[in-house]
């Protein structure tokens, strides 16, 4: 009964990103200054009414799709972040920028933490631009394994054989997100600065804002360019979005416009790994209370995956930057596109 109190009452302070906490006996306040708060209560993960509100989600989206109570798995399939759910999440704190190379190599001089692959060419390059590789405009996710600064390895994990290379200069400013990190070496960084990664409802609620819109920071993808590093996005009427300056690199953190919560890049500029395991159906099946993921990954040829967040500086279809978007990577592999956010968990008075 009392939680049931605590849950109704949080419906009504949703919007706001800051209540009373009782900060934990051994906190860490240098890294708790840039930390939100996000007080306890609950959301709607996932699709909600956009399907009536926006044309172009009518054909996206349908309608034994809306809610988990509601999913059939004998109809058509179903994108599994549009099966909604009410989701109860204690209070936490979360890092108001994505981890930055300069932090991220703290970590590996106290030797807490491993090199990021940036140099030993295993980290997975999406713009082949940056190689001199030649391809078509639309198959720009790998390079030739003939392209200069590129090599050809097994994944240890999986044995596949992958096409890996030199993470290139234009990546490596001191404020610009650490990328070229698996899962593990996520969550180790968090770990050292005792933080751990969000789960994929924290990420969902912090990223939402204490809102229920379809992304970030609102429902017109038209604001894109005040808040998020991707490329150019084309519209379903075939216009575009404007030219963003850059576009095919990521930028220095907090560049953007934040959400309502003062988070930034939440959308774009760098993906980012969060501790839920991968299954394509676990919506259907998600706890109502501060869930924490499948207890075990789905068996893959390729190997288990984790679930990634928020998109990415080469995202550029609409429809991958909702605030409710989901993506997974392989736990071992690490591209130029994957990055880190820490949480913190916090008592409620």
């Amino acid at each position: 009964m009392f939680k049931l109190a605590i849950m109704l009452t949080s419906v009504f302070i949703l919007s706001a990103c800051a209540v009373n906490f009782k900060e934990p006996k051994k906190a860490n306040i240098i890294d708790d200054i840039n930390m939100v708060v996000i007080p306890t209560g609950t959301f709607e993960m996932g699709v909600s009414n956009f399907r009536q509100k926006f044309d172009f989600l009518k054909l996206y989206v349908k309608d034994h799709c809306l809610r988990c109570d509601n999913y059939d798995k004998r109809k058509t399939w179903c994108p599994e972040e549009h099966c909604q759910h009410t989701v109860y999440v204690n209070a936490f704190k979360i890092d108001k920028y994505e981890v930055t190379n300069k932090e991220y190599d703290e970590c590996v001089k106290a030797k807490k933490c491993t090199p990021a692959h940036r140099d030993d060419k295993k980290c997975g390059i999406f713009n082949k631009s940056y190689l001199s590789c030649t391809s078509s405009p639309d198959d720009d996710d790998v390079c030739s394994p003939s392209s200069k600064g590129v090599s050809v390895f097994n994944d240890e994990e999986t044995g596949e054989s992958i096409v890996g290379a030199i993470l290139p200069d234009t990546f490596r400013g001191e404020n610009q997100p650490v990328v070229c990190v698996d899962w593990y070496q996520a969550k180790q960084y968090c770990e050292w600065r005792g933080k751990r990664l969000p789960t994929e409802a924290e990420w969902e609620k912090a990223a939402k804002g204490g809102k229920n819109t379809l992304y970030p920071w609102g429902d017109d993808i038209k604001d894109l360019c005040k808040y998020a590093n991707v490329k150019s996005i084309t519209l379903p009427d075939g216009s575009h979005t404007c030219e963003l300056p850059n576009k095919n690199k990521t930028t220095s953190v907090g560049s953007f416009n934040p959400n309502d919560c003062g988070l930034y890049d939440m959308i774009g500029n760098v993906a980012e790994w969060v501790s839920d395991w991968y299954k394509s159906d676990y919506y259907s099946v998600s706890s109502s209370e501060n869930p924490q993921g499948p207890d075990e990954p789905e068996k893959e040829f390729l190997g288990p995956r984790k679930v990634i967040r928020g998109g990415s500086w080469t995202y550029f279809q609409p429809e991958r930057l909702h605030s409710f978007s989901r993506d997974s990577g392989y736990i071992g592999r690490v591209w130029d596109q994957q990055g880190i956010r820490c949480v913190k968990s916090i008592e409620v008075e």
